[in-house]
């Protein structure tokens, strides 16, 4: 049952990293699509 709970904490753990690997580029993103067609006008 240990391994079980190590297992849940584990898989937890790589979700919120992978929603922030998601989350941190998007203003990024985000900011460059908005300054790019600026650019070019």
């Amino acid at each position: 049952m240990k391994f079980f709970s190590y297992i849940l904490v584990y898989r937890r753990f790589l979700l919120v990293v992978f929603t922030l690997l998601i989350l941190l580029p998007l203003p990024l993103i985000l900011r460059s699509k908005i300054l790019f067609p600026l650019v070019f006008l």
